[in-house]
């Protein structure tokens, strides 16, 4: 994409220069990492991120993109480290609990993830991939009225979302009620 190759060359231009702030400086490897991220470089995404977090070892920004990296990778370990530190250095931000839940849900740990998304829901009550994500934890613990509870929070915060249809639907079709499956 064009706009991820300028971002690029942007973010490059201004560590190039070297006379950044060194907040400035791990910004801008911060972006670029986003960008080679969006890219799917990922091998690049991680260097620029690693870099970002050596030179602000405060910025739960970096820290969470490359755990998010990690994750996409499946290297899920290192993935909740990340986000654990992030989550540790802002704990008020909705998106990195939501994102640690999604990493819990691929290492198949379903109840990290609904405690990660009830904390996420707390912070942000009018969240829906919160809800609509932890009902798909709930469906995967086998809670189906939680799950479908939380489809339909999730409905009701985006009535057009076939996923949170698709939580329903899966979870009355898992207790035997086909009709309201449909």
């Amino acid at each position: 994409n064009a706009d991820h190759d300028l971002r690029i060359r942007v973010c490059t231009k201004l560590i190039d220069k070297g006379s950044r702030s060194t907040n400035e400086l791990s910004r801008a490897y911060e972006n670029r990492c986003d960008a080679y991220f969006q890219k799917g470089d990922y091998s690049r995404a991680i260097v620029d991120c690693n870099e970002a977090v050596r030179l602000n070892l405060k910025s739960a920004d970096a820290r969470a993109k490359r755990g998010l990296i990690y994750a996409f990778q499946g290297v899920y370990d290192r993935a909740v480290e990340d986000l654990s530190e992030a989550i540790r250095i802002d704990p008020n931000l909705a998106h990195l609990y939501i994102t640690r839940a999604n990493t819990y849900t691929g290492k198949g740990e379903f109840d990290l993830a609904v405690a990660d998304l009830s904390k996420a829901i707390a912070l942000d009550p009018k969240s829906f991939a919160a809800y609509s994500l932890r009902g798909v934890a709930y469906t995967n613990k086998g809670d189906l009225d939680r799950a479908m509870a939380d489809a339909n929070e999730a409905l009701r915060l985006k009535p057009d979302s076939g996923a949170a249809l698709a939580v329903r639907g899966f979870a009355h079709y898992v207790k035997g009620d086909y009709a309201q499956a449909m």
